[in-house]
C-alpha cells in the first residue's frame, strides 16, 4: 500500500468532512487519521505467530465474553480492508464520497 497517511489526508473528501464545524474539527480529524495510521502500522507489523496462544489463553479464562465471541475477528489479518473500513468509520463512507465501495476498490 503507498503511504497510508498520504492517502488518508488525500482521500477525497477528507478536507470537505471537516469544513463544516471549522479549523478544530479539522484537526482533531487530522489527529484522529495520524493516529488510526501509526495504530494499524504498529499492529501489522507485529502480528503474532501462528502459535502464539496468549490471545486465545487470556479469553479462556472467561473474564471477557463479549471479547470472546469477536475474537475470529481480532485475529483477521486483512490489514487492507480495515484500513478502508477505519477511514469509512473517520471520514464517512466511500459511497457518501462517490467512491467505488468495497476494500481493494480503484484508488481515485
Amino acid at each position: 500500500m503507498p503511504s497510508s497517511a498520504a492517502y488518508a489526508t488525500e482521500r477525497p473528501g477528507t478536507a470537505d468532512a471537516a469544513r463544516p464545524a471549522g479549523g478544530q474539527e479539522a484537526a482533531w480529524t487530522a489527529w484522529s487519521l495520524l493516529y488510526f495510521v501509526i495504530g494499524l502500522t504498529q499492529e501489522e507489523q507485529s502480528v503474532p505467530e501462528a502459535g502464539d496462544r496468549r490471545f486465545t489463553d487470556a479469553l479462556a479464562a472467561g473474564d471477557y465474553p463479549s471479547l470472546r465471541r469477536l475474537a475470529p475477528h481480532f485475529r483477521d489479518t486483512s490489514f487492507d480492508g480495515r484500513f478502508e473500513h477505519g477511514l469509512d468509520l473517520l471520514l464517512g463512507t466511500r459511497a457518501d464520497q462517490g467512491l467505488p465501495d468495497g476494500a481493494g476498490a480503484a484508488r481515485p
